[in-house]
């Protein structure tokens, strides 16, 4: 482009310049970020959600993370959003099945409360810089 330019082909330096960002545009669509994909989206753990969830059954997410992905890669809405512990207790103790998003350092707190409502873990998957676990109450 250097070159080009100080040759006063402008039109010809632009063209290379759109083709080299029109090339790093599409390695990054094919390259980059299937890489990226597994470690950092809520795709494989949202599709674990659809092959496990019923019609009707709720989602929770307990932490504080945004509800925003999971809501986009599920269609599952709304997405209760938990706050409280106590409120989480109650959320997996109902008589119907639930479902629950949450980082794997709650997860190592709430099986330390002895008077807790039985759950299950069903997945465990990096979403961006978190771990988070997939639960069920039944």
């Amino acid at each position: 482009m250097f070159v080009l330019t100080r040759m006063k082909r402008d039109g010809a330096a632009l063209l290379v310049m759109a083709g080299i960002v029109a090339g790093g545009f599409f390695y990054t669509q094919r390259v980059i970020f299937p890489l990226v994909d597994p470690l950092k989206s809520a795709r494989p753990i949202s599709r674990e959600i659809l092959d496990r969830i019923q019609p009707g059954e709720k989602l929770g997410l307990f932490g504080g993370f945004g509800t925003g992905p999971y809501n986009f890669y599920t269609g599952v809405v709304p997405i209760h959003e938990i706050e409280k512990k106590e409120d989480l207790l109650l959320f997996l103790g109902s008589t119907e099945r639930v479902f629950c998003l949450l980082k794997y350092r709650d997860l190592v707190a709430l099986q330390s409360i002895r008077e807790r409502p039985p759950f299950v873990v069903l997945s465990r998957r990096p979403v961006g810089g978190d771990d988070i676990v997939l639960l069920s109450n039944r």
